[in-house]
């Protein structure tokens, strides 16, 4: 059955109730205060290959579309478009069982996404909400947000919670060229997370982003992909959220313009977990990893570069032994141009061993070109190994006193650590000082230019 209607007026009001497989519904509005409610759910039949299409074309506000396609929904399409206006609001949900393994409908009707379900959401206007549900045992879903336009404070949210599998959301906000600021985006795959996609685009000023994988079910967050990208606009704020039984996870932040914050955590049984995150442009970043409490195997990147004028700042900690024998984590920060920039790895902790084992085998590598930067390094354990490079004038190697270790003085606790440290300098001294306790500890300092301390 296939169900069409087109309203001309003012304050229309569309409502579909459809039971059963391969339903079609397409209303079509024009005009302010508009409503839209489609519902195609299960009811004593299948509930697949089902299809809704509704367009508002608004010439005023709080136009609103709701889409349901719940219980047992598999290889259903739902889209929703809304043009022009402000405070409009789309809701689409296909919960409960949805997707998964499916028959594919050799039809029109069959979802693009194969055998699970594809939504997508397309808003141009300001002040705009979009709410996509794919919940409860969600399998091979797909759910795509679109919203663009000029003016402030669109909002996105796609959550794909409980027993969330291979599913793939991405939410685009703002467009080349358009002046648009403060819209917020955030993606929930939580609650035995795995394998599945999330990506958030912001072509904006003052956004926010937020990606959860999280487990807070007992099980785990496996396999998961993150990232987000922050551009033509300051004030971004990034975080990435991979926790409570994390790893074999990707999360990656970029940002350019400047003025940005991003924050990733991949905490608690962390193992084999990759953050990436990379910062340019005007302005001052401030950029943090966590992966801590049981990490092993884990990889941290930071790379800032900034023009003269940029301060950034970059923290990535890596705490707390995984006690499976395997080999240490990698923490490497590069910062680049700028001056006055702060680089700061911490890696290990006395007293906080898991399992009675100790961290080991861990690499830091900080690299910073500019002058009056500092660079901040703190390891406990043993067999790590840390290089610093400084290039510029007035630099500084000390530690982050963590563990009330002395913050003077870079830190290395253990047997059989290397530290290498190298400053070059045309102008201003540059300082380093270490600090290490332990057996067969080593620490190389070669510093070129002008007097050094």
């Amino acid at each position: 059955m296939a169900f069409a209607a087109a309203g001309f007026a003012q304050s229309n009001q569309a409502t579909v109730n459809q039971v059963g497989e391969q339903q079609t519904a397409a209303p079509t509005q024009t005009g302010n205060s508009q409503v839209v409610n489609i519902s195609q759910n299960e009811g004593g039949s299948e509930n697949y290959g089902n299809r809704a299409v509704t367009v508002q074309n608004a010439s005023g506000g709080t136009n609103t579309i709701t889409v349901s396609q719940d219980n047992g929904s598999k290889a259903n399409r739902a889209g929703v478009t809304q043009q022009n206006g402000t405070d409009n609001t789309a809701t689409v949900s296909q919960s409960n069982n949805s997707g998964g393994n499916a028959n594919v409908v050799a039809d029109d009707n069959a979802a693009a996404s194969g055998d699970g379900n594809f939504m997508g959401i397309l808003q141009d206007g300001s002040s705009n909400d979009a709410t996509v549900n794919q919940n409860a045992n969600s399998v091979r879903n797909q759910a795509t947000v679109f919203q663009y336009g000029v003016g402030t404070g669109n909002g996105a949210t796609v959550n794909q919670n409980n027993g969330s599998t291979a599913n793939i959301a991405t939410v685009n906000q703002g467009a080349s060229g358009a002046t648009v600021s403060d819209n917020v985006a955030t993606i929930n795959q939580s609650n035995n997370s795995t394998e599945n996609e999330a990506s958030i685009t912001q072509l904006t000023s003052g956004a926010e982003a937020t990606i959860n994988q999280i487990d807070n079910s007992g099980g785990a967050g496996i396999g998961n992909e993150a990232s987000i990208s922050q551009a033509s606009g300051a004030s971004g704020a990034a975080t990435i959220n991979q926790t409570n039984i994390s790893y074999n996870n990707l999360a990656a932040v970029q940002q350019s313009t400047g003025g940005h914050t991003a924050t990733i955590n991949q905490t608690t049984n962390s193992h084999d977990n990759q953050a990436f995150v990379n910062q340019f442009g005007a302005g001052s970043d401030q950029a943090t990893i966590d992966q801590v409490y049981e990490t092993a195997n884990n990889t941290a990147t930071i790379n800032q570069e900034a023009t003269l004028s940029g301060i950034n700042t970059a923290k990535i900690t890596q705490q707390s032994a995984y006690n499976d024998g395997n080999g240490g984590n990698q923490a490497t920060i590069n910062q680049r141009n700028g001056s006055g920039n702060t680089a700061e790895i911490v890696q290990g902790k006395v007293g906080e061993a898991i399992g009675g084992d100790i961290a080991s085998g861990n690499v830091a590598t900080l690299t910073q070109d500019g002058s009056s930067n500092t660079a901040k390094l703190y390891q406990a354990g043993d067999l790590h190994e840390a290089t610093i490079t400084q290039t510029g004038n007035g630099n500084v190697v000390q530690g982050t006193g963590e563990n009330s270790t002395d913050p003077t003085f870079a830190t290395q606790l253990g047997v059989d650590n290397t530290l290498t440290i190298s400053q070059t300098n045309n102008g201003a001294a540059n300082t380093a000082s270490v600090y290490q306790n332990g057996t067969g500890n080593t620490a190389t300092i070669t510093q070129t230019g002008v007097p050094n301390p």
